[in-house]
């Protein structure tokens, strides 16, 4: 199936910097990706790009199979919210939206179930200048929902949520992935949502995707042993073929991508005295600060 979203080599070049660099994305039908990356390495100039907010200085965009450049109004099937979302803030949510409606020309039946779904139907009527940043986060989520894209961009779409708000948005994207098929790219600096979140996520550096990961790969990705000796000392020295990273008290840290039982063999072979092993899975963020 074609990809919703692809790029082929794009590239964006301000002066002699290359902001976006040779960067080739795929994301399909009904999967949600997460890109990651520190501030200033290309993820918001990439999402403008994806909306022609800010044209390429080379490569290709895609959006459902047609290359933007020659079908600009393909992206009337894409949704998106970059940066802080802008409104009419004198006049109430509803109003906005019905505004919205009209000027695309959709069916304002869908304004209801899209505030209901984001947790805003009780603030419906009131007027946005009212609204915390999170609530306007969640109001351009649904503004951008209307129309039932089959694509959505969201540039740190959970930044000033409540803890309330990062599940409600949560769920929404979640629903929108699995029960509409929307595709959805989402960047966030709260690595635990995106790992809640997404299926696949990219790691983005200097205006490059370094790696990408999906759910299997991140389950598989190394993992942190506690091991309880009597003996430090005397147990450490028969490690030399371990990646020991510290000790605390009477317990070594050792990293491994083995899986609990082969990492139990290995103690075995190497004769370790061992009273007890603990095992923790690395977090994205333990990957993110690894490799960016």
């Amino acid at each position: 199936m074609e990809p919703i979203i692809r790029t082929r080599s794009l590239c964006k070049i301000y002066g002699k910097k290359n902001i976006v660099d040779d960067v080739n994305l795929e994301i399909k039908c009904g999967e949600i990706y997460g890109l990651l990356g520190k501030n200033g390495v290309g993820k918001t100039t990439l999402m403008k790009m994806l909306t022609s907010l800010v044209i390429p200085t080379k490569g290709e965009i895609y959006l459902l199979g047609k290359a933007l450049k020659e079908h600009v109004d393909i992206l009337g099937h894409v949704g998106s919210v970059i940066e802080v979302p802008v409104f009419y803030y004198h006049l109430s949510a509803m109003d906005n939206l019905r505004i919205y409606c009209k000027y695309k020309e959709i069916d304002e039946k869908q304004i209801e179930k899209y505030l209901e779904m984001a947790g805003l139907s009780e603030e419906r009527k009131q007027k946005v200048k009212e609204y915390s940043l999170g609530m306007k986060q969640r109001l351009g989520i649904v503004r951008a929902m209307l129309g039932e894209p089959k694509a959505l961009i969201l540039d740190e779409p959970i930044n000033g949520l409540d803890p309330e708000g990062i599940r409600d948005v949560r769920n929404l994207l979640l629903h929108l992935a699995k029960e509409c098929n929307t595709s959805i790219l989402l960047s966030s600096h709260i690595l635990g949502e995106i790992e809640s979140t997404a299926d696949r996520v990219g790691f983005m550096n200097k205006g490059k995707i370094i790696r990408e990961m999906d759910k299997r790969m991140l389950e598989e990705s190394e993992k942190l042993f506690k091991v309880e000796v009597e003996n430090v000392e005397t147990e450490i020295a028969k490690l030399q073929t371990m990646e020991v990273i510290g000790r605390k008290g009477n317990i070594i840290h050792i990293r491994s991508k083995e899986t609990y039982m082969e990492f139990i063999q290995e103690l075995l072979k190497a004769n370790v005295n061992f009273k007890e092993v603990r095992v923790e899975r690395a977090t994205l963020e333990d990957i993110f600060m690894k490799i960016t």
